[in-house]
């Protein structure tokens, strides 16, 4: 939500999305459940030379297109950019114009989660292991501290 357009356009193109594979491909699903549920069309623009423009209003004719090469990854990242930034816009200029949506995207870009420094080679990987793991280990840390706490208070009460 605060990435700005330049690094939404970067994110996608440097996204995982191997030519003609449909199964598993991130950038594909991203049009699957973002792209096609907002605008019910999935506009890919390229010059005449490779085709020229296409419209899809079906998630299967857009696959199909894919599975066949007809569209390559070079089409369809720019694309899903551009449809991304569509959707993102309004959020940007709401946290942009609204004082108190500013103090709270201030508030959540000032907490960091402080990982130990094991776990840092970890932390490039970029694949969907990552986010569970990540998740994983932050509820577990904030568990282990609550237990503890809980302990310290036992035993002082005991002493």
């Amino acid at each position: 939500m605060e990435d700005d357009e330049a690094e939404v356009n970067l994110k996608i193109k440097k996204a995982h999305c191997v030519p003609k594979q449909v199964e598993g491909n991130p950038c594909l699903e991203y049009v699957q459940h973002l792209v096609f549920p907002w605008f019910h069309e999935f506009v890919v623009e390229r010059s005449e030379k490779n085709g020229g423009d296409i419209t899809f209003t079906k998630f299967v004719d857009l696959s199909e297109a894919y599975a066949s090469g007809k569209i390559h990854p070079e089409d369809l990242k720019p694309a899903l950019a551009k449809a991304l930034n569509k959707i993102l816009e309004p959020v940007r200029l709401h946290f942009k114009n609204d004082p108190t949506a500013k103090q709270l995207l201030r508030s959540v870009k000032s907490y960091r989660v402080h990982y130990p420094s094991w776990l840092s080679p970890l932390l490039r990987w970029s694949t969907p292991f990552e986010s569970f793991f990540l998740f994983f280990f932050s509820v577990f840390r904030k568990s282990i501290n609550i237990v503890r706490s809980t302990l310290r208070i036992l035993i002082s009460r005991c002493s």
